[in-house]
């Protein structure tokens, strides 16, 4: 493997830290998840690492020697950084926990107990790449419901910002609404946005690139934003009604669609 396939200081990172962990008796298992664990690393790439321990109070005597700085969140997951910029994500797992989970795709790097955790074969690949989707039954559509008129309330305050000048605030939700419109995307084609938002170009139909670079405008005048947020409103109403038309419903296109149309109504004259 290259250096981009392989970053050498990631190499030596993971492997002096797996050393210490080995030696300390608590420490069940150790695997990568990531690029990283199946070879497609280049040299920004994070060490996504988790860690199985029997002694859940004992969390931070694994913690010394990962970074220089360290956040841990309300959940549990920590996040460091290394003196020379590498991001280091790691989750700790007791048993239990760790023996149920179903995984996307990892490379064990030590288990001194047990098979943890389970890689899940029922889900399938997309597009060729070795990224795992989800089915389309895990968003139900009462899920997609609420997603329905979550927009639907964000697109209602849009000509809001526009009747009192506040361009920057548009452009700002235009940002916003396009993550959201993202997200829809990656439902559509089964795949986990939280996994995979920094892999677009890659797990993405060519078609639903061609829409997401039509949002792409610029936001020099107010006429541009508008046309900015009324296309990305229409492809949150049209990859929405293609997702309720996959799980069975909970798009409703006639009240989508007037609301949209309402709104066009007003920002077509900025």
């Amino acid at each position: 493997m290259d250096e981009m396939t392989n970053p050498t200081h990631h190499t030596e990172i993971i492997s002096n830290w797996v050393d210490h962990l080995k030696q300390l008796d608590y420490v069940l298992a150790v695997w990568l998840e990531g690029s990283l664990s199946f070879d497609r690393g280049h040299l920004s790439s994070d060490i996504d690492i988790r860690i199985v321990i029997e002694d859940a109070y004992r969390f931070e005597d694994v913690l010394p020697n990962i970074g220089e700085r360290i956040s841990v969140n309300e959940s549990g997951f920590i996040r460091a950084i290394t003196p020379d910029g590498i991001v280091i994500d790691l989750d700790i797992y007791d048993p239990i926990t760790a023996r149920g989970m179903r995984v996307e795709h990892y490379k064990m790097l030590f288990s001194k107990a047990g098979d943890f955790p389970l890689e899940d074969h029922s889900l399938h690949h997309v597009l060729g790449s070795p990224y795992i989707s989800f089915p389309y039954s895990q968003l139900s559509p009462q899920n997609l419901s609420q997603m329905m008129i979550d927009f639907t309330v964000v697109m209602a305050t849009l000509p809001s910002m526009f009747y009192i000048n506040e361009y920057h605030s548009a452009a700002l939700q235009a940002d916003l609404s396009r993550i959201d419109l993202v997200k829809v995307m990656y439902h559509v084609v089964g795949i986990r946005y939280a996994k995979l938002y920094k892999h677009l170009s890659e797990v993405m139909p060519e078609r639903i690139l061609l829409d997401l670079r039509s949002t792409y405008g610029d936001y020099e005048t107010p006429k541009a934003i508008a046309r900015t947020l009324i296309t990305i409103f229409d492809l949150i109403g049209k990859y929405m009604q293609e997702l309720g038309d996959k799980i069975g419903g909970g798009f409703d296109p006639s009240w989508y669609w007037r609301i949209y149309g309402n709104i066009v109504s007003q920002l077509i004259d900025f």
